[in-house]
């Protein structure tokens, strides 16, 4: 029986349970040797990150503004902000697609009848069905209408093929003359 269309074959599957076989062993001996995985050092970094840019920001973590933040000769406090809060930013735009799910479509497949069993009334239609075939059939016109010949009769005579063409009429313009005559 062939694999209902849309289905993967099966060296597909296998190979697909073979990847993530191998990364879940990849994963548990990260584990064990207490190894970080790479989206845990990303989260590691983009903290350390946001709480160096928070040393620099304009409002500390108390609700009280950063003196040195303002001052217009102190240009490096408002550029170390900036340096460490877009490290913090980048690094969580990498980080944020193994955080946050990701929604996709999922197709169902309406289950299919098993046609493999007899349905009640399934002979009765198909016979209804021909007889109307059949019908139709006797009561259209014939395609081709040929006489009946028997054998021994003479065979009638192909038509004549003329070679010559008949003469060009004079009241019709040739093609590639004008009408007064010049080509």
């Amino acid at each position: 029986m062939p694999r209902p269309f849309g289905s993967r074959n099966k060296s597909t599957q296998r190979n697909e349970m073979q990847k993530a076989l191998a990364a879940e062993a990849q994963l548990t001996e990260a584990r064990a040797k207490g190894r970080k995985l790479a989206k845990e050092v990303l989260d590691d970094f983009m903290h350390l990150f946001v709480g160096v840019a928070s040393h620099y920001q304009p409002v500390g973590a108390d609700g009280n503004p950063n003196p040195g933040f303002f001052a217009a000769d102190n240009a490096e406090i408002r550029n170390q902000f900036e340096r460490w809060g877009m490290n913090a930013c980048t690094v969580g735009h990498w980080l944020a697609p193994f955080q946050s799910p990701t929604y996709r479509s999922v197709t169902l497949q309406t289950p299919q009848p098993d046609r493999t069993q007899y349905q009640d009334g399934a002979a009765e239609a198909v016979k209804g069905l021909l007889d109307q075939l059949a019908d139709a059939l006797k009561h259209r016109p014939p395609l081709l209408t040929l006489s009946p010949v028997r054998i021994g009769d003479p065979v009638p005579d192909p038509p004549k093929y003329d070679p010559e063409p008949p003469a060009a009429s004079a009241e019709l313009p040739v093609e590639g003359t004008l009408d007064d005559g010049t080509a």
